[in-house]
């Protein structure tokens, strides 16, 4: 059954028609993509009470995903923060870190986003996304990958690893590429290499031989003796054998 999601999208001139509202259709077409069930964006001006409101009415119509666009800088308009917190009875502090991340990989303003993530205490994930259209699609992109996962756990689901599927399963390259998402904006190098041909364990499967890069300079202003990676291996996929670690 496809989850409810709903996009808020918080501008005063496109609720006056002004302009038209481009980010949230973006936002609704990464959702409908993902297998959510997104209707078209809701359009409601800068205003702490109507933020509030259009949220707690979405969540009540049963919307399990809120994804909100625009008002999370520091403009004397922006407010959705604010508005969104109060809400907020979970945070999901590291999730809204991860869309910071992509969203450097694009542009350095997205340093200046505010935006808050968490549950509520329907148990709906409400999540602050940039207005501008680069800004809400790094913030839906990364969303959909983690939500239905959220809200499972939510449900009383189990804890099922998150495999992070690509093209090219089990690729190098497709590893190098599913990592990138994690990567603070470019503080650790990519894997200086992955060799997907070492450590087969005899039934077709590939083990695989990771050999980490080292953490860029201080520049990027990260300590390079705090930077943890975590990655799970799904160890049905290779023998006790089938990974070498190197220094």
């Amino acid at each position: 059954m496809e989850l409810k999601a709903c996009v808020i999208t918080i501008s005063d001139r496109a609720s006056q028609g002004v302009y038209e509202d481009r980010s949230g259709p973006v936002a609704v077409q990464i959702l409908r993509e993902a297998g959510f069930d997104a209707g078209a964006p809701v359009v409601i001006p800068d205003s702490k009470e109507a933020i509030q409101c259009a949220i707690c009415e979405a969540v009540a119509e049963g919307a399990r995903l809120v994804l909100t666009t625009g008002g999370t800088g520091v403009g004397p308009r922006d407010f959705t923060p604010e508005a969104t917190a109060p809400l907020i009875k979970r945070e999901l502090s590291h999730l809204m870190s991860a869309i910071v991340s992509k969203g450097l990989q694009n542009t350095p303003h997205a340093l200046i986003a505010r935006g808050v993530a968490g549950l509520t205490k329907e148990g709906a994930l409400v999540v602050n996304a940039p207005g501008s259209t680069g800004g809400v699609r790094d913030a839906a992109e990364v969303v959909v990958t983690v939500a239905s996962h959220i809200l499972a756990q939510v449900d009383g689901g189990d804890h099922e690893p998150l495999l992070l599927a690509h093209p090219a399963a089990g690729s190098a390259s497709g590893l190098r590429d599913d990592l990138a998402l994690f990567n603070g904006g470019g503080a650790i190098n990519p894997l200086h290499h992955v060799d997907d041909c070492e450590g087969g364990n005899g039934d077709g499967r590939q083990g695989l031989h990771l050999y980490a890069g080292a953490v860029r300079g201080a520049n990027r202003g990260f300590d390079r003796n705090v930077i943890v990676l975590q990655i799970q291996l799904n160890r049905c996929a290779m023998n006790a054998n089938g990974v070498r670690q190197w220094q």
